[in-house]
C-alpha cells in the first residue's frame, strides 16, 4: 500500500513540477508582452484553464500526503508534507493575491512580483519530486 501511495505522490509532484516550470519560464514572464487591451482576457483564460489542471492535482497531493502521515508517521512523511505546505502557503498567501490584482488589469510591478514569488512553488515542487524519487530508490521500492 505504501509503495502505491508514494508512486502516486511522485506522479502528482512530477506533474505539478512540469506545470509550474512551464508557468514560471513561459506564461508568467510572457504576461509583460500582452497589450493592456488583451491582458485581462488572457489572464482570465490562463487562470481558468490552469486551475482545471492544478486544483485537482494540489488537492490530490494534499490528501495523499496526509494519508502517508496517517499510514507512516515518520520523518519522511513529514518532510514530504512540509514541501506540500510550502507550495500551498506560497500559492494562497502570495500567488492568489497577486493574480487577484492582475485580474483588474496589467501591472508590470505585480507581474514582476508574481514571477519572483513563484520561484518558491517552483523549487518546492521540484525538490519534492526529487525527494520522492530518492526516497523510493533508497527504500528499494522501485523493485
Amino acid at each position: 500500500m505504501i509503495y502505491l501511495l508514494i508512486v502516486i505522490q511522485l506522479f502528482i509532484s512530477s506533474s505539478l513540477t512540469g506545470l509550474i516550470w512551464l508557468v514560471q519560464i513561459v506564461h508568467y514572464p510572457g504576461f509583460v508582452f500582452l497589450s493592456e487591451q488583451k491582458f485581462q482576457d488572457f489572464h482570465k483564460f490562463h487562470s481558468n484553464r490552469i486551475s482545471l489542471l492544478v486544483i485537482p492535482l494540489m488537492l490530490s497531493e494534499l490528501g495523499t500526503s496526509i494519508y502517508w502521515i496517517f499510514l507512516e508517521t515518520n520523518v519522511y512523511s513529514y518532510i514530504n508534507f512540509i514541501f506540500v505546505l510550502i507550495a500551498w502557503f506560497s500559492t494562497f498567501l502570495l500567488s492568489v493575491p497577486l493574480h487577484n490584482k492582475l485580474s483588474h488589469g496589467r501591472n508590470l510591478n505585480t507581474i514582476t512580483k508574481l514571477v519572483s514569488s513563484n520561484w518558491i512553488r517552483t523549487l518546492a515542487w521540484t525538490c519534492k519530486s526529487i525527494y520522492l524519487l530518492f526516497y523510493l530508490l533508497n527504500q528499494n521500492l522501485f523493485l
